[in-house]
């Protein structure tokens, strides 16, 4: 979460932000939303000090994937899929450079994965994983992020995810919501649009609306006066391509009046979708 604030306060000044989405709205890193007929495998990636490892190589299908941060501060396993032949020195430059609002290249798939965790904490998701070499990422790294690479191998599965506690779908650009309540909510993320996309959500200060937080985002929070969410109490999920899903975990603070926003740029490059009114206000029982 504090990676997003800190992009969120220099809007302006970056241009953007992570841009991998998927033009041809495909990818099949996830699935629908149903009962799944068989436990998903267990990935656990884990980061402690500038390290990151992955617990076993696992095989396409459906995963129930664990972020274990033992290091300082606030991080996240932001999963990349790489089609190609790819150095990790490329791979590693061309997702710095997403970061910064500039175009992403077509071999360069957003797949999920999990977090953030606060230090000595962890967080699962649970994703359809399909063949191929990936990136476990952290975010909140800079410019020489933790990272570490592993193949998932088999054959492409046709399963399916299980049904969560609430829905969160995400369209080229706004957000619906059903069922998110105050605490641990275990949401199904299905992105139907065409670009890549993830979650934030903020609790709305007393008295503020999503037109406010729009009108902050476009000043740059230079307005004066209070911002109208509480940062702090916000939460996020990683990214995901355009016609993928997962099963993340969103823990919502408090019950009242939040804003679901986008802060992923197109894969073309430019700025976020936040700019471009992927700001929705929604009520958390």
């Amino acid at each position: 979460m504090r990676r997003v604030i800190l992009m969120l306060l220099a809007l302006v000044a970056i241009v953007g932000v992570a841009a991998c989405g998927d033009d041809d709205g495909g990818g099949g890193d996830g699935g629908t939303t149903a009962t799944a007929d068989a436990a998903p495998a267990q990935l656990t990636i884990a980061l402690a000090g500038r390290e990151m490892t992955v617990d076993g190589a696992p095989e396409a299908g459906l995963t129930e994937i664990t972020f274990r941060n033992d290091g300082r501060g606030e991080h996240e396993a932001q999963l990349i899929r790489v089609e190609g032949d790819q150095s990790e020195a490329e791979v590693l430059r061309q997702f710095n450079e997403t970061g910064e609002g500039r175009p992403t290249p077509d071999w360069l798939r957003a797949a999920g994965g999990a977090g953030p965790a606060a230090a000595g904490a962890e967080v699962s998701s649970t994703q359809v994983l399909v063949p191929g070499t990936y990136y476990a990422v952290d975010t909140s790294g800079g410019r020489r992020p933790a990272y570490v690479s592993f193949d998932v191998t088999g054959e492409e599965s046709d399963a399916e995810l299980p049904a969560g506690d609430a829905t969160i779908t995400a369209r080229d650009f706004s957000f619906e919501a059903t069922g998110l309540r105050a605490g641990e909510n275990v949401v199904t993320f299905d992105n139907t649009g065409r670009e890549i996309h993830h979650v934030v959500a903020f609790p709305l200060a007393r008295g503020r609306t999503a037109d406010d937080f729009r009108r902050f985002i476009e000043s740059d929070g230079r307005g004066g006066g209070p911002p109208p969410v509480d940062f702090e109490g916000g939460a996020s999920s990683s990214a995901f391509d355009g016609g993928t899903s997962g099963n993340v975990t969103l823990d919502l603070r408090r019950s009242g009046d939040y804003v679901l926003a986008c802060f992923i740029s197109n894969r073309a490059g430019g700025p976020p979708h936040a700019t471009f009114g992927m700001v929705e206000q929604v009520t958390v029982e």
